[in-house]
């Protein structure tokens, strides 16, 4: 229900030809209950890249990143790839709106791009390029530092998208 306490809208499983439109519907759901009456709120988009792709999606994430912090909101974007919002003027702006950013390990081919973005220096390029997963670094108004994230059994259990764990737990 979208008036709950925790509301999760999912494009998992639609046809292709139906994720555009219910996109639309569940941004408008989205963008009635920031303004509704001022209460906190947290929007946490995953797959970012996604969004993006859609130009009323990058649009809406564009406003969202603009006028969440009026509305009592805070906004998540994740992404797996920080090119995909910085390969667009809109994503670029929901960066720099961003009071803080959590970059994780880079690819080579990314590290120039996401380095010149976030005004790396060259040490923190090389950590990005051979950090561990669950570290990188917490970049908060010009703070940086080195970040590990460590997640309890029960979190990592909730959150882990790893395909084996995925497959052995559906077995199990």
């Amino acid at each position: 229900r979208p008036d709950s306490h925790f509301v999760c809208f999912s494009l998992r499983g639609l046809p292709e030809r139906l994720k555009a439109p219910v996109l639309l519907l569940a941004l408008d759901a989205i963008w009635r209950q920031i303004e509704g009456p001022l209460r906190r709120r947290c929007v946490l988009v995953d797959e970012a890249w996604s969004l993006m792709r859609e130009p009323q999606g990058a649009r809406f994430l564009f406003k969202l990143a603009k006028a969440a912090r009026k509305r009592w909101c805070g906004l998540t974007a994740i992404t797996q790839d920080a090119g995909d919002l910085l390969d667009t003027d809109l994503g670029q702006a929901v960066v720099a709106n961003a009071a803080t950013q959590v970059l994780m390990r880079q690819a080579p081919q990314a590290i120039d791009r996401v380095g010149e973005a976030f005004r790396l220096s060259a040490g923190e390029r090389r950590h990005l390029l051979a950090c561990p997963p669950g570290h990188g670094i917490l970049i908060a108004d010009e703070q940086r530092i080195p970040l590990r994230v460590v997640a309890s059994p029960p979190e990592h259990e909730l959150v882990t998208s790893d395909p084996a764990e995925l497959a052995e737990r559906a077995t199990a």
